[in-house]
């Protein structure tokens, strides 16, 4: 007995889910972030959800809205999901001002080569006319040896401002470390 596509979708509605979530996810990465698009997408998430409600209490005569407005939510979801964790609408990112000095927490155990330590760094604060403030972000950090002071995993440290961007890579199928 041969079925169609439409019942064969019906057997697994988890695939609906997903397919209109990842809709939205790929379309976030072609939206250019900052505060006013970020804006913009909670105004429309609370929309959506608000005409949610408003379609499942009329639901017996507007039920086709009720579902279309379902997928419009995970599709608005997906892309309101990965603005919100882009630094740029973070007022707390590192990137964002100037500072002479940050504070931060080694978050992986630090690899040692040659005369240099590799390890991530989670900041937690930044100096900006001597008083610190609250910094967030993730740094990928190498440091020069010293074995009077050997870095470990979850020791606080706090350095100078000499932080360079990642070049992009070139390889398309190597790691994007920058993005990372």
């Amino acid at each position: 007995m041969k079925t169609n596509f439409h019942e064969q979708v019906k057997k697994v509605p988890f695939l609906k889910i997903v397919i209109f979530y990842g809709m939205g996810i790929g379309l976030a990465h072609f939206i250019p972030a900052g505060n006013a698009t970020f804006s913009i997408l909670n105004a429309i998430l609370i929309t959506v959800l608000l005409s949610q409600v408003v379609w499942f209490i009329m639901q017996p005569r507007f039920r086709s809205l009720y579902i279309i407005n379902s997928y419009v939510i995970l599709f608005v979801f997906g892309l309101w999901n990965i603005s919100r964790t882009h630094f740029k609408n973070d007022a707390n990112h590192f990137h964002l001002g100037a500072s002479d000095q940050f504070i931060a927490i080694v978050d992986d155990e630090p690899i040692v080569k040659n005369n240099t330590v590799r390890f991530s760094a989670l900041l937690r604060a930044k100096e900006t006319k001597s008083t610190f403030r609250k910094a967030t972000g993730n740094l990928m950090m190498t440091v020069e040896l010293d074995r009077t002071a050997p870095i470990q995993y979850g020791d606080e440290i706090i350095f100078i401002n000499k932080i360079k961007a990642i070049p992009n890579h070139y390889n398309p199928l190597e790691f994007d470390y920058k993005n990372y």
